[in-house]
């Protein structure tokens, strides 16, 4: 029993920084694969419509589907 209370704290921190590790690398598998999809989607639309004025609005676009897939679970 002695043995058990002097294992079980090094037990929950070893658990904690799995689940930690475990959600850092999900942010960072959604923000490399965000960038994987629109970058070159970013550079296209900028390529072709900066003539058309609407740099502002697609790169707004771009910017609030970042975010939609950075903040939800759906990646």
């Amino acid at each position: 029993m002695l043995n058990l209370y002097f294992i079980l704290p090094y037990l929950t921190t070893y658990i904690f920084m799995l689940e930690f590790c475990q959600v850092y690398f999900l942010f960072l598998w959604k923000v490399v694969f965000s960038l994987a999809i629109l970058l070159p989607l970013y550079l296209n639309f900028n390529l072709y419509i900066e003539s058309f004025s609407l740099h502002f609005s697609i790169s707004t676009l771009t910017l609030y589907c970042t975010v939609f897939i950075l903040t939800t679970g759906t990646v």
